[in-house]
Formats: structure tokens, sequence, C-alpha cells
């Protein structure tokens, strides 16, 4: 059965100033029409987007994605994308799986990087854990716990502590099992 949902890619800036909706000019390559990413910002007029589902050609199935989108905002009324790409040969790089329901905050310093925890893939919890480097673009797998790992739709936050402390507050989502105090 087809869905009378459709996805979009719409983008609507708010001026907390003003309180006043802004539609934006959209410049560069922009996602298509997406639902269930995650995007974080990386420095004060850009984020990173990850992941998500689009529409198959028959709108009856989605297709999940692996790719990896900028956004900068560049003035009060435009937003660039850009599209990083990813590898050409799957295996020669580390690269996260696709997927959807996942997680992602950054770790602000001079070189940002997000951490990306968990998500569905394939009708089943993906259970991994992954760093993107954003000054290259670059992911590495990181191990944490299955407890941490193994749910979606939760919710993602850093806490710097310090510059060598930084604290990962992951709360609430789905798993296949329950988790003990």
């Amino acid at each position: 059965m087809v869905s009378s949902r459709i996805r979009t890619n719409e983008q609507n800036l708010l001026n907390l100033s003003t309180r006043q909706w802004i539609i934006p000019t959209i410049s560069g390559q922009c996602c298509p029409p997406t639902s269930s990413f995650a995007i974080q910002k990386i420095t004060n007029n850009k984020a990173v987007m990850f992941g998500g589902a689009v529409p198959s050609d028959d709108r009856r199935s989605d297709i999940l994605v692996n790719t990896v989108y900028t956004c900068q905002l560049e003035s009060d009324t435009t937003i660039h994308w850009e599209s990083v790409k990813g590898p050409v040969v799957p295996a020669s790089v580390q690269w996260p799986v696709r997927r959807r329901y996942h997680a992602i905050t950054s770790i602000i310093s001079d070189s940002p990087t997000l951490v990306m925890i968990g998500g569905e893939g394939k009708d089943e919890l993906v259970n991994d854990s992954w760093l993107l480097n954003t000054s290259q673009y670059q992911w590495s797998k990181i191990v944490l716990p299955e407890s941490v790992t193994g749910r979606q739709n939760h919710s993602l936050s850093s806490i710097m502590m310090s510059p060598d402390c930084v604290w990962l507050v992951v709360v609430g989502g789905k798993g296949t099992r329950e988790w003990k105090d």
C-alpha cells in the first residue's frame, strides 16, 4: 500500500531574534527528499547530515542511505549544500553501512569530530559506533558496549568537561533487549 505521506527536502530558517520564518535560497548539491537522518552542527554556520531513508522509485518502500552532506549557512537567506563522496570501492576505506534512526553528536574542538551511535539497517539494529573527522571526512569505527550501540530512536549529546575529558550522554531509544540499571 502506498503511503499518503511524502518525504521532503524543504528547508526553513527561524530567526530567533525576530521570530520570523524564512524560506532560504538553496545552492549546491542538496540532499534528496529524506527522512530518519541525523544532522549535527560542526561550526557556527555549518552542519553535517548522515544517513536516513529515501523513497524507492515506486514509493512503496524505503531505500536506506549512508551518504554524508554538509550544509552551510552562507547568509541569513542562503544555505549551500555539498555531497561528501563515499569510497568508490566500499572496502577500500572505513565507511558506515546504510542506516536510519541513528544519533549523532559533535565534539567541538579545533577539528570538530562527530560521534554516531546505533540505528537501524535492513530491519535490524546496526549496533555499531563511529567517529567522523570533519576536516577530511574520514570515518573510523570505535568499540562501545552493546548496551550503548544496540539501539535506535535514541538521543545523544556530548558534554566537554575539559579539553581531555568528554562525556557522551545516550538517552532512551529502542533495542532488542532490556538493560539493567
